[in-house]
Formats: C-alpha cells, structure tokens, sequence
C-alpha cells in the first residue's frame, strides 16, 4: 500500500513517517528531499526551497506523480511525506486508482510559540514543546 503524508511544514509529517517506518517496516521518502534534489539538479524547473509551498507542489507534481503511480502500480508498501502535496490532487490520485493507498494530512499545529532553544552549540535538541499533530485520517 502506498501511503501519503502531508500538511503544513512543522505539523509532524517526518515524525509520523519515520514512526511508521519503525513500528511496521514500511521505508519511506520526504518530498523535501527531492524539492532540494531538484532545486540544485535543475535549476530550469524554477523549484525554489523557499517559495510557497502549494506553488512549489504544483510546479512538483508533473514529477511527484508518475512516482507515486509507480509506487502504487509496484504494490509494495512505501510511505511518502512533503509539505507540497495539495489535498486535491491526492485525492484525485488516490481515487483514480484501484490499488490500495491512503493519505493523511495532519491538520492542526500548536498555536503555542516555540521557545527558542539554549542548549549547549553542537548538540542536538532533543523533545519537543508541540503537542502531537491529529490527524484526518488514521493509518
């Protein structure tokens, strides 16, 4: 089954998809990953890391797609996560295939400001302030 993260940046999508990949085996793939990928490697596409989100998911989504066409036709379970994903055009997806896939959009994020973090220069910070994103659709 192909599963399909997105949401606003910070709501938990990398968090969800490494869980999944822990408790169930299922391997997956940010989005982000290929944007940056694409932003170096092709400059002509015009993909830019900090243009808008849903722009940049359109301008991605004529290479976004046939892969993940491919992942569903492959059958095998893969997980992939991206905050430039629209709603609409996964669903579209989703609904033009007759192999199992899903999505999930976590749609909520704190409110609360994060403090900025004074540990020690060089160490990663550990935890998080955010409360857990809820989700639309459960996995």
């Amino acid at each position: 089954m192909l599963y399909i993260v997105g949401g606003c940046s910070r709501s938990g999508k990398s968090i969800l998809a490494g869980r999944m990949g822990e408790r169930h085996g299922i391997p997956w793939f940010s989005l982000d990953a290929l944007k940056m990928g694409l932003h170096l490697g092709a400059p002509s596409l015009g993909i830019a890391p900090d243009a808008d989100d849903l722009d940049t998911a359109d301008l991605m989504w004529p290479i976004v797609e046939p892969i993940l066409d491919h992942a569903i036709f492959d059958r095998r379970d893969y997980l992939v996560e991206g905050v430039n994903l629209r709603p609409q055009t996964v669903a579209r997806l989703i609904a033009d295939t007759d192999q199992p896939a899903s999505s999930a959009i976590p749609i909520s994020r704190s409110r609360r400001r994060r403090r900025p973090w004074r540990g020690t220069p060089g160490r990663r910070r550990t935890g998080s302030i955010a409360p857990e994103p809820t989700m639309s659709a459960a996995i």
